[in-house]
């Protein structure tokens, strides 16, 4: 089964209305179901049409091309922005709010849309890579190394990723993504850990907190202490 759905601005529509059409593939003794087409949802409640927004990932989601792909380009650039901004507390109530919320908006956005596992929906592959960046702080470098890998684990189903599609509704939407996510988040930090970074090491290392009493050790290691050299490192800290 699969599914077109646009996001079109309209005057006198609110906001956005959606239009949906469901093509249903022809299954043992049943009749073939095309150009369903659902009337424009301008009279959707608010919080279902804010549901349908994120679990689009904004309109990612809906890419003719690699939909997984393009929606997943959102999650490094979101896990940066809460590494970079906030204390290193907050990391994971930020994490755990996004996988919880994002369970349940897969939910919702599967139930509207009829479907197991829409392929417009993808804060799934968003949320997954707070399990990605778990352990690793988000560089140019740890983000596409870390993107690519997540993709490779999340596209190639390897075991257990595909034992969880065997759950349905938004806990089997998310769980095979945060199954792909631990997979490259593992692999990832252990190429952070065998290399010591995966990048050059840069004083804007020292901005992502998460990670920044980390790189502060480091850093204090490049400095025999005592007089001055010890006044500069306690400066650099």
């Amino acid at each position: 089964m699969s599914v077109l759905a646009k996001f079109v601005p309209g005057p006198g529509r609110g906001p956005i209305y959606c239009e949906y059409r469901y093509v249903r593939e022809r299954n043992e003794g049943e009749d073939d179901l095309e150009g369903r087409l659902a009337e424009p949802k301008s009279s959707l409640p608010l919080g279902t049409r804010i549901c349908l927004l994120l679990a689009t990932g904004f309109g990612t989601g809906l890419s003719p091309i690699a939909p997984g792909t393009v929606g997943s380009l959102l999650g490094p650039p979101l896990v940066w922005g809460v590494q970079y901004f906030l204390p290193i507390w907050a990391y994971w109530p930020v994490a755990g709010l996004v996988l919880v919320g994002g369970t349940i908006v897969c939910e919702i956005a599967a139930r509207h849309l009829r479907l197991d596992d829409p392929p417009a929906v993808v804060i799934d592959e968003i949320a997954a890579f707070f399990i990605v960046y778990a352990l690793v702080p988000v560089t140019p470098a740890t983000a596409v190394i870390g993107f690519a890998l997540f993709r490779l684990f999340d596209i190639s189903k390897v075991w257990p990723v595909s034992l969880m599609e065997d759950f349905h509704g938004g806990v089997g939407i998310m769980l095979d993504d945060l199954v792909a996510g631990f997979y490259a988040g593992l692999v990832l930090t252990g190429i952070f850990v065998a290399t010591g970074t995966v990048g050059p090491i840069t004083d804007d290392r020292t901005s992502t907190l998460p990670h920044r009493s980390a790189v502060a050790t480091l850093q204090f290691e490049d400095y025999e202490f005592g007089g001055e050299d010890q006044k500069h490192a306690r400066e650099d800290y």
